[in-house]
């Protein structure tokens, strides 16, 4: 239990970036709403098949975009035993957009059970009728004892992230069926 002390209280578990075809605007308006989050990662969901494990978004108030939307993830479906059982305990979240600059940024805070996730997506312009989308995954466990959780994550959240930025460009292009 000591050796937390040791290990560090903060790691980036996802740095990537996709090319879409459309506006930052037209991106950035579904990122930033809450109907648009529950939109996206119920297709993230389909098309990575995380079938027995689904992702319901929620309304925990705030306005319905921008700074101070609050979102609840929460996974569901099947556990198995008391390490599945424990894993889905962490995997319920209370997030809010903490940082919101119109059609470049949105920046959302999750606080899971044990860690505090930040999420930065970045929405650039990169040509015509293109935007490069940059999302930066970043964990903090600031009690030692539970800092162990941060070298339990591998290049995965990088995919599965990537399939959400998929799902958001289906989307905002209309093949979200």
């Amino acid at each position: 239990m000591l050796i937390g002390f040791f290990l560090p209280a903060e790691r980036v578990i996802a740095n990537l970036a996709v090319e879409l075809n459309g506006s930052p605007a037209a991106y950035f308006d579904q990122y930033s709403s809450r109907h648009g989050q529950q939109l996206i990662w119920k297709h993230a969901w389909k098309r990575f098949q995380w079938e027995g494990y689904p992702m319901n978004i929620v309304d925990l108030g705030g306005p319905d975009s921008g700074i101070g939307t609050k979102l609840g993830y929460y996974t569901g479906g099947k556990q198995s035993g008391s390490l599945g059982a424990f894993f889905s305990s962490i995997a319920r979240g209370n997030g809010e957009i903490v940082e919101c600059e119109k059609n470049k940024k949105v920046v959302i805070e999750i606080k899971f059970g044990f860690v505090t996730t930040t999420r930065e997506n970045l929405f650039e312009e990169s040509g015509d009728n293109q935007t490069r989308i940059t999302w930066t995954e970043t964990v903090k466990a600031s009690n030692p004892l539970t800092r162990w959780l941060l070298l339990v994550s591998d290049d995965s959240s990088s995919t599965a992230f990537e399939q959400v930025l998929l799902a958001l460009d289906d989307v905002v292009n209309g093949k979200n069926s």
